[in-house]
Formats: structure tokens, sequence, C-alpha cells
């Protein structure tokens, strides 16, 4: 029986979708070419007067050292961007990293704009988040003031690290801090079907990326 939604629930689904380009903007919406567009039409990032935003590149990706230009380093929080594995790292992540220096009382910020789907499907993000973590460790950030955040695939992705430097044996952080992680890639779970209706951004539509075979590799 076709689920009844209020009015105010259908306007607020659909404000969500169209915030997140999805599902209904075409094609481009769907292998991340859209997105990718309007980050690099994004205006430029205006850091903070009190923060400093240092720029260090890696063999496959970029990462930006938020800090402090008064105080010393207390502690370093690395942060995996969202975006499905295959949005880029975007302004909204700079203005999470300068909030969560606030929050953490002093804490310098890492983000990395990990390598991404379609171009470079699984574990290409892994690959990239665990060598900004070897980069950490190699700078001297002790590992108890060291956490590790993300949000959606950021989430999933922070706790793959963790379940892989468990695995290896090395050194773990302090913690994890995770918001609506994605960590159910196979589709198996019963919410993807139970929440199918209601999902205001991957919901009633088999056109998302969540729902694309082989979108993210083998």
């Amino acid at each position: 029986m076709e689920e009844k939604v209020s009015i105010k629930g259908r306007t607020a689904r659909r404000m969500v979708q169209v915030a997140n380009h999805l599902p209904y903007l075409g094609n481009k919406a769907q292998n991340g070419e859209l997105r990718r567009h309007l980050t690099e039409r994004e205006k430029e990032w205006e850091c903070p007067p009190h923060l400093e935003r240092i720029f260090i590149e890696r063999q496959n990706f970029d990462m930006e050292l938020l800090h402090s230009k008064e105080e010393e380093d207390i502690g370093l929080i690395l942060q995996l961007h969202g975006g499905g594995y295959y949005g880029k790292m975007h302004n909204t992540y700079r203005d999470m990293a300068a909030m969560y220096h606030e929050v953490s009382g002093g804490y310098s910020v890492l983000s990395i704009d990990y390598r991404v789907a379609p171009e470079y499907p699984f574990p290409a993000a892994l690959e990239d988040a665990l060598d900004a973590y070897r980069w950490i460790c190699e700078q001297g950030y002790p590992p108890e003031e060291l956490f590790v955040v993300g949000d959606s695939a950021g989430g999933g992705l922070a706790l793959a690290l963790v379940l892989y430097l468990r695995d290896h044996k090395m050194t773990l952080p302090k913690g994890i801090i995770t918001m609506s992680a994605w960590t159910d890639l196979t589709k198996s779970g019963e919410s993807y079907t139970e929440n199918f209706k209601k999902d205001p951004m991957f919901g009633r539509s088999m056109d998302t990326l969540i729902y694309k075979e082989g979108y993210f590799g083998k």
C-alpha cells in the first residue's frame, strides 16, 4: 500500500533532494559530474583570521591542515568527508574543520581530499586515508591525542581505516566519531527496503548511486 506522506513531509523531502542534486537532475547527478562541477565553481574559502590553513600534497591526493596561529597543537583530528565516495571535499567540510577546532578546545584538523569514484573505485579512498594516517604518525602526533571523524561515506571510511589499523596491529587513535556512517555498501540490510519510501535523499528511486551495481569496484 502506498505510504501516506504529509504535504510538509513531501516538501521537506523535495528540498533535501534538490539540495543534494538527487535524484531528479539527470545522469550527471548520479555519476558525480554535477557535484564535481559545483565544487570547482565554489568561492575561495575564507579562513578564520585566528587560524592558518596549510596545503599538503601527497602522491595521490591533497590534504589541508587547519591549526591555530597562536596556540600550540594539543592534538589532531583527521577529518574524512562524506559524498558517497564520489563527491570531492568542499567548503562545507572546511567550515566543519573550523568548528571541530573550536569545540575540541584547540585541536588541529587535517582534512583529506581522497580519491573518489568512478575514476578511483575501492580501495583508493581507504589507501589515501591510510597514507594520511601514516603521515600523521610520522609528524609525531601522540595517539592519545588523535581522533578520526567522518560523516556518511566518510564515517564508513573512518571505521574501515580503524579496522585496517587493528587488523594490521598498527597504532590506534584515541577514538573515532561518526555521523550517519554509511557502513552497508552490500545493500543487504533491511533498512534499504524498509526505508525506501521514507529516505529523502536515496529513497523512491533506483537511479541513485547506492543502487548501482559495480559502481564502487569489486
